[in-house]
């Protein structure tokens, strides 16, 4: 019996001499490449955020560029640029009212028509 115990205390010391060592090793190699796959994912969200940030600032440049060129347009349009305030302005529906509003949707569709992203007018 006395024997019996004796080689259970070897087994598990000899078991536990290799097994510490193996347990080590892949402890340092699993914090390892935690470390390295958290830097790697860090840069990749890093540039992924910045190519987002990159693709808003177009948009916004070309939504901001198509102002642009609206107002040009509408500025330099003399039907248009006389009836502006009055559209706002008056209540009443006149034939000069109708002609400003007509040439005012169809400068807005001509727009709309031409640029795919521009859904609506309205």
């Amino acid at each position: 019996m006395l024997d019996a115990i004796e080689n259970k205390h070897r087994l598990l010391t000899n078991y536990l001499k290799l097994a510490i060592p193996i347990l080590a090793v892949m402890l340092v190699l699993g914090i390892v490449i935690i470390i390295i796959s958290s830097s790697f994912l860090f840069t990749e969200i890093q540039s992924n955020n910045m190519n987002v940030a990159r693709h808003i600032l177009d948009h916004a440049s070309a939504i901001f560029n198509e102002i642009h060129v609206l107002s040009l347009n509408f500025g330099n349009h003399s039907l248009i640029k006389s009836g502006q305030l009055e559209l706002l302005q008056e209540e009443g529906y006149s034939s000069e009212r109708k002609a400003v509003e007509q040439e005012f949707l169809y400068y807005l569709q001509n727009h709309t028509n031409s640029r795919p992203y521009i859904h609506s007018g309205y």
